[in-house]
């Protein structure tokens, strides 16, 4: 039916009226075939969360071109229009009567004076550039802007207009202009500087703002009198807006966030709003320049900061490098390079180890001179303490016992919790790394370290406020990052007792009498040295925000100096005195249980252990209950100990001690004039007693020595040491079974052996022996 009905109409209707309707396809066809317009490069826009300018690169083809608002502020489109087009709104994309009046002025001239293009025909114009200016260009440029009028509406085509007119030398668009004559955002212009902005890209030529002031000056006080005949502006205004100077030179775009724009920069171009306080990232900087006239003295020329909100994951601060770095490494962005972390990772382990069940927050950590193979880790001050409570280890970042606690946690194991908390630049194997690991023996960057941290506070926040999760497994929980990632984190209540473990830490100078002050605020921080004294860290965490510092040299030059407690902890407590006033975490009560533990080890308690009862992680494991308290009979005329073969138990008295090893007791003892030796054993009871009171400090398992040898072609000697449980004991020492010396009190003891292997032996008065051995390399 249909299609005899389209059948008979086609032979009724004319040629003529077939010829009309092509005809009219035709010209609907011109119209709305695309129009062509060039995007040209953008330069790098960078703005703060207010959109306030930050810093800025040139595009690619040597100008500046922003990225423009959605929003063309009005005073400038009022200024523009009477100027350029106050038609634009009306006419189809050309004015007749522009354009003929063009002609006529032209015309009587005898050159071209005036083109009588709309705003529409300028952006065409733009779009063709290299074309020359001649009667058939503007007949094409008209052709495309009736199209173009067609196909978008006067808003679009205005603000296209507004972003790539020209303004003199590189600048184009409106945003660029603005910020580079005025030193503000479009919206805040003034009606003199609207005004002076609408007249530049008409007379390039002639004007600029670095050079024939009065002509410019000249044109905007008459485009000022046209906008107050039109009724656009009062005289009052228009004189105020004259007596308004005009630009002399460019200014100089902010250089607020010279590195996140390099780093950002290599994403893409355009407006890139960040989540930075402008205000709060100058300050910071100008923190970081104080510190850099302190460390540069040491040769010190680089810091980066970083500044999370935790609350809702925003970066706040991102200076990659100290702005007064100068040439040495001053365009290195930092935070996004790996370097050695020093003991920054130590309370991660603190917290995985309490998730595991290995210890709880009081257990204490063997703090004795150990060696594994060739590895022998030492504390930052070369002391040792026998033993100490595991959160007072990271309070004191000792290293010895955080080594001794990976060795039983495992290398591997640390590894893999590591890169789940998103450290992905540990990309080598647990062997590459070995225990140094804990010391700083990888790269990490200072944006996934403060990453990990922030991360952990939101974690515990959001936890202690809704009643906590009790998940007991303790790494399931999985919060989104502050920097759009999903990360595997320590549970709230190991993170708890991390955290109130690394607020113990004693303040740097100037910092040391805080707990004095009410309004002091409550910081868990931790610093970091890498070794060789190349980099210097701390971060800091509160429940609202966590800071992170670096300080060291771009190029990894070391410095004596660089120690985080002393280069990078003062700027870490100076950009704290920023922020506004923080509070402080509440335990996560859902993930932690009270607990029966021994006052000594901080263990579950044995038979004999005094206890109390301290928050833990609840968790189904835990640790093995305290050996240490033991039962100890003593003779009750001589004090000394005995055992039911040696003496009538009913008359001996029952005391209970807490035994350390030989090692550690040799240590702790000294810190601790409180703590209680085992008395000697009567002499009865002496032989077949089960605890050997003789250890070795060192060597304390077989080790390989090279020995120098000295210009006189002497071997150089070396120092042996042993402990004894009784402090009075004498030690008699003995190579390859000759006695050589004997020791009391400090058992350090010097020989010179030849090369090979040899047997060291040592004993005590009592027939105590105990012996080790070494090789000794040709």
């Amino acid at each position: 039916m249909i299609r005899m009905w389209l059948h008979e109409l086609v032979h009724r209707l004319s040629p003529r009226i077939w010829v009309t309707i092509l005809a009219g396809l035709t010209f609907l066809l011109w119209l709305m075939w695309p129009v062509e317009l060039v995007q040209d490069p953008l330069s790098i826009m960078l703005t703060d969360r207010d959109g306030k300018l930050l810093d800025a690169r040139i595009a690619r083809d040597g100008q500046w071109r922003f990225e423009g608002s959605d929003q063309i502020p009005e005073k400038f489109e009022s200024a523009l229009l009477t100027f350029e087009d106050s038609w634009f709104y009306w006419h189809p994309g050309f004015n007749p009567v522009s354009m003929i009046k063009a002609a006529l002025a032209n015309t009587r001239s005898g050159h071209i004076r005036r083109g009588g293009s709309t705003i529409t025909m300028q952006v065409v114009r733009l779009s063709r550039k290299g074309k020359p200016r001649t009667y058939r260009e503007k007949w094409i440029e008209l052709n495309r802007a009736i199209r173009l009028t067609c196909q978008y509406p006067k808003k679009i085509i205005l603000k296209r207009y507004v972003d790539m007119a020209p303004f003199g030398g590189n600048v184009v668009g409106l945003e660029a202009a603005a910020w580079r004559y005025f030193g503000k955002p479009p919206l805040q212009l003034s009606w003199g500087e609207a005004a002076t902005l609408a007249v530049l890209p008409n007379s390039l030529a002639l004007i600029h703002p670095g050079r024939n002031r009065d002509a410019l000056k000249n044109k905007r006080n008459g485009l000022l009198d046209r906008m107050v005949d039109a009724g656009q502006l009062s005289i009052e205004s228009a004189e105020r807006a004259k007596a308004e100077n005009i630009p002399v030179i460019p200014v100089s775009l902010p250089r607020r966030a010279p590195e996140l724009t390099t780093t950002l920069g290599l994403l893409g171009t355009g407006r890139i709003q960040t989540t930075l306080d402008g205000s709060l990232q100058d300050a910071a900087r100008l923190v970081m320049s104080r510190h850099h006239e302190r460390l540069s003295g040491n040769s010190i020329d680089n810091q980066a900061v970083i500044i999370v909100d935790n609350r809702n994951h925003n970066v706040l601060v991102y200076a990659g490098n100290s702005p007064a770095s100068g040439n040495r490494g001053g365009d290195v962005d930092i935070i996004n390079a790996p370097r050695s972390p020093g003991s920054t990772l130590k309370p991660l382990l603190f917290a995985c180890a309490l998730d595991e069940g290995m210890i709880w927050p009081n257990s204490l950590l063997a703090d004795i001179p150990t060696q594994y193979g060739s590895y022998r880790p030492e504390n930052f001050n070369r002391q040792f303490q026998g033993v100490v409570p595991a959160r007072e280890a990271i309070a004191a970042s000792l290293n010895v016992p955080m080594v001794r606690l990976l060795q039983a946690y495992g290398v591997d194991h640390f590894l893999r919790q590591l890169r789940q908390f998103g450290l992905h630049t540990l990309n080598k194997t647990a062997e590459h790394y070995g225990l140094s690991l804990i010391l700083g023996g990888g790269e990490v960057t200072l944006f996934d370290l403060v990453q990990i941290y922030s991360a952990i506070a939101h974690n515990l926040s959001t936890a202690a406020n809704e009643g906590g999760d009790n998940d007991n497994n303790g790494l399931e929980i999985q919060p989104k990052s502050p920097f759009g990632l999903t990360l595997e984190l320590p549970s709230p209540g190991a993170s708890w007792h991390m955290v109130e473990a690394m607020r113990l830490l004693d303040r740097p100078e100037g910092q040391e009498n805080w707990t004095y002050f009410e309004s002091a605020r409550i910081i868990a921080w931790k610093t970091g040295t890498s070794f060789g004294f190349k980099d210097a860290w701390a971060i800091g965490v509160t429940p609202e925000f966590t800071i992170g510092v670096w300080v060291g040299n771009a190029d990894g030059e070391p410095r004596p100096e660089l120690v985080g407690l002393k280069a990078a902890a003062p700027l870490l407590f100076d950009l704290f005195d920023l922020l506004p006033t923080t509070s402080w975490f509440s335990p996560p009560l859902n993930d932690l249980e009270l607990e029966a533990s021994c006052t000594f080890s901080g263990l579950p308690p044995g038979p004999f252990c005094p206890t109390d009862t301290f928050m833990v992680p609840d968790r189904p494991h835990r640790p093995m209950p305290c050996t240490y308290h033991r039962e100890i009979f003593l003779d009750p005329l001589t004090g000394f100990r005995t055992n039911s073969s040696c003496s009538t138990p009913q008359l001996a008295i029952r005391k209970t001690f807490a035994i350390l090893p030989p090692l550690e007791e040799h240590f702790y003892r000294r810190r601790h004039p409180e703590y209680m030796s085992l008395p000697p054993l009567a002499q009865p009871c002496q032989e077949g007693q089960e605890l050997n009171p003789i250890q070795w400090i060192y060597p304390a398992e077989f080790t390989r020595l090279v020995l120098p040898i000295d210009l006189d072609g002497k071997r150089q000697s070396v120092l042996l040491r042993a402990t004894h449980r009784d402090p009075e004991a004498v030690l008699f020492w003995h190579v390859d079974n000759r006695y050589v010396g004997k020791t009391q009190h400090d058992h350090i003891f010097q020989i010179q052996p030849d090369p090979g292997m040899h047997t060291l032996t040592i004993m005590d008065g009592a027939g105590n022996r105990s012996s080790q051995q070494i090789r000794v390399q040709d």
